[in-house]
């Protein structure tokens, strides 16, 4: 059964100096466990390319899936913003076109105005006039 051992450290930056310190610390550690470096995996920065290919030659180096799979998703996903764009543009321009739809539906479906309501009168529906609840008769 191989071991292997893994070498991994956080960057704060992608510089070149940065990159190649990380490169010569990794050739420490493989040739502290006796082991050979197989291969390489990054995002593939220039840096990184330049370095690993000067410090370990002839190791193949990789491209991190995570990183491939965004940097494959950055076209689509302008595509996609583009688009998204341009539909609310349109929506946008669909909700003027509903207002007015829906005011001519408002308009027609209104009631006509009773006599009652032009005179101000308001009544709830089952309710007597005032003048019949005190008791007297309306006269015609």
């Amino acid at each position: 059964m191989r071991k292997r051992v893994w070498f991994a450290e956080p960057l704060l930056s992608s510089a070149t100096q940065e990159v190649r310190r990380l490169s010569v610390l990794a050739r420490q550690w493989a040739e502290r466990f006796d082991k050979p470096v197989r291969w390489w995996m990054s995002d593939q920065q220039d840096a990184f390319v330049t370095a690993i290919a000067a410090e370990f030659a002839g190791t193949p180096h990789r491209y991190c899936q995570n990183h491939f799979l965004c940097d494959v998703a950055k076209p689509v996903l302008e595509i996609d913003s583009h688009a998204k764009v341009k539909m609310r543009s349109k929506v946008r321009g669909l909700r003027a076109m509903e207002r007015r739809v829906l005011e001519d539906r408002w308009q027609t479906a209104e009631p006509a105005p009773t006599a009652q309501h032009e005179t101000g009168g308001t009544r709830l529906a089952g309710s007597q006039p005032a003048s019949a609840k005190r008791g007297r008769a309306a006269s015609l």
